[in-house]
C-alpha cells in the first residue's frame, strides 16, 4: 500500500521537525 507523493512529503517533514525539536530539548536539558 503506497501513499501518494504529497502525503509522504508531509510525513517526512513532520518527522524531521519533531526529531529536531526533541534534539534541541535534549540539548537545553543537558546544558
Amino acid at each position: 500500500m503506497l501513499l501518494d507523493f504529497q502525503t509522504t512529503c508531509v510525513l517526512v517533514l513532520v518527522v524531521i521537525s519533531t526529531i529536531l525539536s526533541v534534539i534541541t530539548l535534549m540539548n537545553t536539558n543537558i546544558r
